[in-house]
């Protein structure tokens, strides 16, 4: 089967029956109870005994971001424990960066593999959805691999909904992660929240990267709130130190002549890059000549920055770094003073936290669940308004000019707040409660997906007809 067209193609050995769940060493974990909690007790040296587990998303390494960041170093702390992480995407092409090209199998760290397919792109990395044509490819993967969990991510995916209709189907455990918040009123939003409806309307367990996250996917997916699970994100805090250049002796003295106010991120509307473009400008009018900013990352909304930039005649103190590799982010986190952030929404910002354990003083917008992630003494947080933002700012620049500024104090406050490796306990709780689950029978898969319909007639008769076509494919396709 051909994954990566002309330049890769799978070369796999005879099928091999999937692993029976029920008599793997995983069912002797002591049961997890029916409600999974929030907060999950961790468990000093799990016994997963190799049990197979196919992340799926189209939000995974090379590409950068929180999702693709999660993803890469939970599969990372999995390994780890003992499973056995297998990642399933689709290929990649970078005209700039070649060397960012991903097609067929690939080998990441740790000894992740790493299966990259081809498919159609429509937006921002999500595939045009092909409901039957990446069942052949997802069940070779799952047989071949031997998986006992498929774990999804993000729910703009439509690989990742799709994959988790077809392990229901086949009998697989499936676990969904949502990493973002979405409203309820414009046309994108609703259709992503149908989706959800149907396709997570028999999964095993959720898992939210914050209360606010929780709440917003039971709204939306209609799914009881005690199948999700609240796992936050978390950061390597050995990479993201402040600056060695300055000493661990208190407050900065003398201040800084320039402060550095640095804003890392994909430059899209949902990023708040307008926003940016409004504020910079009035910050820049209130300092004349010692505040420079320094903007990491691309996207749609660059021209927008490059057009603020030759209006206000700021050449000199606005820079535009382009994207960024997981290097350049900290090198460029270790030059700055002031990190701003201006999301419109936000399930959990990882930028901010990193931002924070390099010893930055943070200013954010007061949206979705940004204020979990850390105290109010460590951030500032602000209306969603050009105006607020740029007053935020101007304190956060007030206090560094003043000495008021004690970047390895704030390292060691919020360095023990996260680690992947508590994240992967916590997870390996629910990927335990998932094995345990009973296999649902498809007759009540169907059930389940008829019971979620709210579309149009056209779309009800075409959703049936994909499901119907899903069972006569798994009655081909079923092992031996």
């Amino acid at each position: 089967m051909n994954i990566g067209g002309r330049e890769a193609r799978l070369r796999l050995g005879p099928l091999q029956k999937p692993r029976d769940v029920s008599d793997s060493p995983a069912s002797d974990v002591s049961r997890i109870p029916s409600e999974i909690p929030s907060t999950v007790g961790i468990s000093e040296s799990p016994s997963v005994d190799g049990i197979g587990v196919l992340m799926i998303s189209d939000f995974v390494y090379p590409g950068l971001g929180g999702v693709e960041t999660h993803i890469y170093q939970l599969s990372n702390c999995l390994v780890n424990m003992g499973y056995r992480v297998v990642m399933f995407s689709h290929s990649r092409v970078h005209p700039r960066r070649p060397r960012s090209a991903r097609h067929g199998v690939r080998y990441l760290a740790n000894g992740v593999k790493a299966y990259y397919y081809a498919s159609p792109v429509m937006h921002e990395q999500c595939t045009w959805a092909q409901p039957i044509g990446t069942f052949p490819i997802l069940r070779e993967i799952l047989v071949r691999e031997r998986i006992s969990i498929v774990h999804g991510h993000q729910a703009p995916s439509s690989l990742t909904l799709e994959c988790i209709a077809h392990a229901k189907n086949l009998g697989y455990g499936a676990i969904f992660t949502d990493h973002s918040l979405f409203g309820f009123a414009d046309a994108g939003s609703i259709h992503v929240n149908k989706c959800l409806k149907i396709f997570l309307s028999q999964i095993d367990a959720c898992i939210s990267v914050s209360y606010t996250n929780k709440e917003n996917l039971c709204l939306r997916a209609c799914i009881p709130p005690k199948k999700i699970s609240v796992i936050p994100n978390a950061l390597n805090y050995e990479l993201f130190s402040p600056n060695p250049s300055i000493p661990d002796n208190g407050f900065i003295n003398p201040a800084p002549s320039v402060v550095n106010v640095v804003m890392i991120g994909r430059l899209t509307f949902r990023k708040g890059t307008d926003l940016l473009a409004q504020a910079i400008p009035i910050i820049a009018s209130r300092f004349q000549n010692n505040v420079r900013f320094i903007i990491g990352g691309d996207g749609p909304k660059q021209l927008l920055l490059e057009e603020m930039r030759e209006r206000f005649g700021l050449y000199d103190r606005v820079v535009l770094l382009g994207g960024l590799s997981q290097k350049q982010v900290r090198k460029t986190l270790r030059c700055g003073h002031v990190f701003l952030n201006a999301s419109l929404t936000e399930a959990f910002c990882i930028g901010i936290l990193e931002a924070a354990c390099t010893g930055l003083l943070v200013v954010c917008t007061n949206v979705g669940g940004v204020t979990e992630v850390l105290p109010p003494h460590l951030a500032s947080f602000v209306e969603c308004n050009p105006q607020a933002l740029a007053d935020g700012a101007t304190i956060a620049i007030q206090k560094v000019l003043n000495g008021q500024w004690d970047p390895w104090a704030i390292h060691r406050e919020v360095a023990p707040m996260y680690n992947w490796t508590n994240v992967a306990h916590r997870v390996h709780a629910v990927y335990q409660h998932a094995l345990q689950a009973p296999q649902v029978p498809y007759t009540q898969i169907v059930k389940s997906w008829a019971l979620s319909w709210d579309y149009s007639l056209w779309a009800n008769i075409y959703i049936y007809f994909v499901q119907l076509f899903m069972g006569l494919l798994w009655c081909l396709y079923r092992p031996p």
